[in-house]
């Protein structure tokens, strides 16, 4: 894939996409987001890492887009229990490649926030 910019760019394109089908992207800062703002955050980072994963972008482009994914996701687990729970089941799924080691940092995070709650 030949794209012009900066990762930020091109990540920032991958996730405009979503905006055509009603998931928009909340342009501002995680810690002013709403839950639901941060979920959509959290959706559309995980289906733009997938898009530009299957369109062969560069690996700077799929780190920004994970860096914007972990921003959320710790803001979310942050704010809603549910979503620790989600991230606690065997259904969660994160952006990027899956590992063990990567779902267990996720997961610890996660719970660090339930205990503090």
């Amino acid at each position: 894939m030949f794209v012009f910019g900066s990762p930020e760019d091109t990540a920032r394109t991958f996730v405009e996409n979503f905006s055509q089908v009603g998931l928009g992207f909340p342009d501002y800062p995680v810690d002013e987001q709403t839950e639901h703002d941060l979920k959509r955050s959290v959706t559309v980072t995980t289906m733009a890492a997938s898009m530009a994963l299957k369109a062969g972008s560069a690996p700077e482009v799929l780190a920004v887009l994970i860096e914007w994914y972990d921003e959320a996701f710790k803001a979310l687990a942050e704010s809603s229990e549910s979503f620790r729970g989600y991230v606690a089941s065997k259904t969660f799924s994160y952006p990027g490649n899956r590992t063990p080691s990567r779902t267990a940092e996720y997961r610890k995070i996660a719970k660090s926030f339930a205990s503090e709650s």
